[in-house]
């Protein structure tokens, strides 16, 4: 009887082994299919999983077995936060088209194709997904950028104040805010909005820029020479910085320091501004070749600056003895040069210098 009990005993504990190991495979494959799904898109945070590049390598993987939209989504939003913004609307795009209900989409829609300066896409996005009862700062900050670049101020301003009412030190309205008022020349509002800026974030160039382009426009250069010092604590110069910087100087009278911040500006971005600041300073100092070069480089990017083109057709005429080279560009000053009368005179002069040298060749 007790051999009976004893055998009934161990069959009662053995299926109740094999119901648990049972219970245990389906829980195993029910985890393993929670970590395939969701792991991939929000996986655990440690040091190698919520690295950028690895949480896209995750969803790639993902979109490679079963390409869903919300696969697309969060890869978009993280293409977006490394600067991959092709890739980004590719992926967004591609959500939408299969699942275009999700408001949310557009707002990274919107983000993407701002990113690729197509404003008048990313605003029909905004719109829609306000449209849509999508509201958030982010939505509102993003909208005052987009009328920003559609330069209706009073509309990103009202967008701005929104946001401000209710996160007064959210950078990217309070930044906005600041340089749309400087543009206005509001300058009490601007001072404010720009100094807080660079409160609230010391490392971002754009507010010192700004702030640094407002004030030498006002005069205030030694002021903006402190904004600049500042500025040399927390971030690598750039060639705006460089440019602003380099004016500060040469109107407090640091002439050679102006110069050395005006050629690193050049060096930095090839731009108009720097490069007649360099062209008139090798110009008084005699480097005529030189100034000939780098007049004709700022000039083939604005041929609008003012006397630009007569001074290049001077150097050529009265330093450089290149009559056909002034004869060209004081053509060039007529058309494109409005604000001065005399190019058809400074023409007539060198025709004559040439005609005069051709006569004098035929002997």
């Amino acid at each position: 009887m007790f051999i009976q009990f004893f055998n009934l005993k161990n069959t009662q504990c053995l299926y109740l082994v094999i119901v648990k190991f049972f219970i245990i495979s389906l829980l195993l494959q029910s985890c393993s299919y929670s970590v395939k799904q969701e792991d991939y898109l929000l996986p655990m945070p440690n040091e190698v999983n919520m690295n950028v590049d690895s949480r896209i390598k995750y969803l790639t993987n993902l979109i490679d077995d079963n390409d869903l939209a919300v696969y697309r989504y969060e890869r978009a939003r993280l293409y977006l936060k490394i600067g991959r913004n092709p890739a980004a609307l590719r992926d967004i795009n591609q959500a939408i088209g299969e699942k275009t209900e999700n408001i949310a989409y557009y707002v990274v829609k919107t983000q993407a194709e701002f990113s690729e300066g197509n404003y008048d896409e990313a605003l029909k996005a905004a719109l829609y997904a306000e449209k849509n009862g999508y509201a958030s700062t982010e939505l509102k900050v993003l909208l005052g950028e987009l009328y920003y670049q559609k330069n209706n101020k009073a509309k990103a301003l009202s967008y701005l104040k929104e946001v401000l009412a209710e996160y007064p030190d959210n950078f990217n309205a309070v930044f906005l805010s600041g340089k749309i008022y400087a543009e206005q020349q509001d300058t009490t509002s601007s001072f404010k909005y720009l100094e807080q800026a660079l409160t609230l974030n010391p490392d971002d160039n754009r507010p010192y820029e700004t702030y640094m382009k407002l004030l030498n426009e006002l005069g205030l250069f030694e002021r903006s020479a402190k904004v600049g010092i500042t500025y040399l604590k927390y971030i690598e110069p750039n060639a705006a910085f460089a440019y602003y910087y380099g004016e500060t100087l040469e109107f407090n009278k640091q002439v050679d320091s102006a110069l050395v911040w005006y050629e690193k500006s050049f060096t930095l971005q090839n731009h108009w501004k720097p490069g007649i600041k360099l062209a008139k300073f090798r110009l008084r100092n005699g480097d005529f070749r030189e100034a000939a070069r780098l007049y004709e480089i700022a000039l083939s990017q604005n041929p609008a600056i003012e006397n630009g083109y007569y001074e290049l057709g001077y150097t050529y005429e009265y330093y450089l003895d290149q009559l056909e080279e002034a004869l060209k560009a004081y053509r060039n000053g007529n058309e494109k040069d409005t604000l001065n009368n005399k190019y058809p005179f400074y023409m007539r002069r060198v025709q004559r210098k040439i005609e005069f040298k051709n006569f004098q060749d035929s002997f």
